[in-house]
């Protein structure tokens, strides 16, 4: 009877040191799996940023003209067409002085509004294009961008005004000079050109994301 109650009492401790070693490990691992995702996306990041890249976001609602806007980026204009409202995702890459632009569109259909968060924390400069005819979406284009802004306030932003036939950006309808954001103010009414975008478009984009780093350095 000794034995066995001897027998019995290393079993509880035994048990008892395994339940807390286990403890212990899944708490460990479960703060790993909390925090994991935003250490990858900060490494992804500065691993980026040493080889010269730049990720740039291209939101906006479905039919606001991301598409095109990347369309008038890439050789080959005259063979440019009527784009289709992206389904999903689209990525170019294009080189600009000092390093490589790597473009990643998402479609802005209610279904894929969703996942616009998740690529903001591995994301230099945002670009949010506005169709500017349609007057009945502005507001939803504007709590789309305060939504997105909510999250990563410091990110640079260009705003750009699509399908406009004067040079005007919805500045006060999206409510970015409160947010003191850097707007861009580029007329495209029809696709824009490979020669605006080149030098007014990627010249603002690259100033807007190097001003913003040396103001929060």
């Amino acid at each position: 009877m000794v034995l066995l109650r001897h027998i019995s009492i290393a079993l509880t401790a035994a048990v008892a040191a395994l339940g807390s070693a286990l403890f212990i490990a899944l708490n460990y691992f479960y703060k790993r799996r909390i925090w994991s995702p935003q250490a990858e996306y900060c490494t992804i990041k500065e691993e980026e940023e040493e080889r010269g890249k730049r990720q740039v976001l291209v939101l906006g609602l479905d039919g606001a003209g991301k598409s095109s806007m990347l369309q008038g980026l890439t050789p080959g204009e005259a063979k440019r067409g009527r784009c289709r409202p992206t389904r999903g995702f689209n990525f170019m890459s294009l080189d600009a002085p000092a390093c490589q632009l790597d473009f990643l569109e998402i479609g802005g259909g209610e279904d894929l509004r969703r996942y616009w968060m998740d690529y903001l924390r591995r994301t230099h400069v945002l670009v949010y294009v506005v169709d500017s005819s349609d007057r009945s979406r502005l507001p939803l284009a504007k709590a789309e961008l305060h939504r997105l802004l909510r999250v990563e306030p410091q990110l640079p932003v260009v705003v750009l005004g699509n399908k406009q036939s004067s040079v005007l950006v919805e500045k006060r309808v999206t409510g970015v000079d409160a947010m003191n954001k850097p707007t861009a103010e580029v007329e495209t009414s029809s696709p824009p050109s490979i020669r605006l975008l080149k030098e007014t478009f990627l010249h603002f984009l690259l100033a807007s994301y190097f001003l913003t780093r040396c103001d929060t350095c």
